[in-house]
Formats: C-alpha cells, structure tokens, sequence
C-alpha cells in the first residue's frame, strides 16, 4: 500500500510527499527493485544527486539484473 501511495504521490509530481513515503516503506522493510527505483525518480526530481547516486548503488548491488536497473542504464527515468 506504501508504495503505491508513493507512486501516485511522484504521479501527481507531490516529490516530497512521495520521498517522504517511500522513506517510510524502506524504513518497514528491504527495499524492492520496484521501490529502489521509484526512489532513485524521486531523488533525479528533486535534484538531489547524492541520494539518488546512493539509491543506484542499492539497486546494482542487490539487483544487477533487475528491469529496474537496466532501465536506469538506459535514462529511462519517466
């Protein structure tokens, strides 16, 4: 449910609140190539690079392989 509230929150271009949840949801429990992702738009929205670089490290860590992560390799941020 977190995620989801996360996603129509970045939808609705609300970053902050969007950050805010998916903050929350990482803090209940391991992040989700998914929720990594939505996180790493989040981050690239709002400007802030270091947590987004922070963010990808996660992903390519845990995911490789991931469509999440390739998507990022590819720029496809939207």
């Amino acid at each position: 449910a977190l995620f989801q509230l996360a996603a129509i929150q970045y939808r609705r271009a609300n970053y902050a609140g969007a950050k805010r949840v998916i903050a929350d949801l990482h803090e209940a429990g391991e992040p989700t190539p998914e929720s990594l992702w939505l996180a790493i738009r989040i981050e690239h929205r709002l400007g802030d690079r270091t947590a987004e670089a922070s963010l990808v490290q996660q992903l390519r860590r845990r995911f490789p392989a991931s469509p999440e992560y390739q998507a990022f390799l590819q720029g496809q941020y939207q």
